[in-house]
């Protein structure tokens, strides 16, 4: 994904997510709810409290997929 620079901390991303740094430390918005979270790996999209929400409906979808 690309972001496109607003000024010296914030990008806004192809997906309308943001991504802020405050202290050098990096924090984006949640693409499921919209919340900050302190990013933790380069390609983190989900905060904590929605990555394991996300895993339950791609993984039953992808099942759906291959059934029928």
């Amino acid at each position: 994904m690309r972001y496109k620079r607003i000024n010296d901390y914030t990008f806004v991303g192809d997906d309308n997510t943001t991504k802020v740094i405050i202290d050098g430390v990096t924090y984006k918005t949640c693409a499921f709810c919209g919340r900050y979270f302190k990013v933790t790996s380069n390609h983190s999209k989900y905060c904590p409290l929605c990555r394991t929400k996300v895993n339950i409906l791609k993984t039953s979808q992808n099942y759906n997929n291959k059934m029928g």
